[in-house]
């Protein structure tokens, strides 16, 4: 947000114009457009979190890797099979398994 509030402000929008794009009050912009980056990025970022599925991590990068033409919901078959405690979503458990594959997207 903060990053949109500069970028608009630097296209000479007013305040009261970015506010109404944004839906954000006026008095946010410009507490926006007083922080420097730094400061925006101190209070804005937030640390990265482990996920939940990364302590199985090798467990189904092996089956993506022995399974390479498997579709995604038999590769959540096969993880909920091995592993039924963990009770996620499909799109979860699919999505985290994908991430280091970007080409199988």
């Amino acid at each position: 947000m903060y990053h949109t509030v500069e970028v608009l402000r630097r296209k000479e929008k007013s305040i009261r114009k970015i506010a109404k794009l944004l839906s954000i009050s006026k008095t946010t912009v410009q507490k926006y457009l007083k922080l420097n980056h730094q400061e925006a990025m101190e209070k804005f970022s937030s640390p990265i979190r482990k996920s939940v599925l990364s302590s199985f991590k090798n467990d189904y990068t092996k089956i993506i890797e022995n399974n390479p033409k498997l579709r995604a919901s038999k590769l959540y078959q096969k993880f909920k099979k091995s592993h039924p405690d963990m009770v996620k979503s499909y799109f979860f458990v699919i999505n985290s398994m994908l991430i280091p594959y970007p080409d199988i997207l």
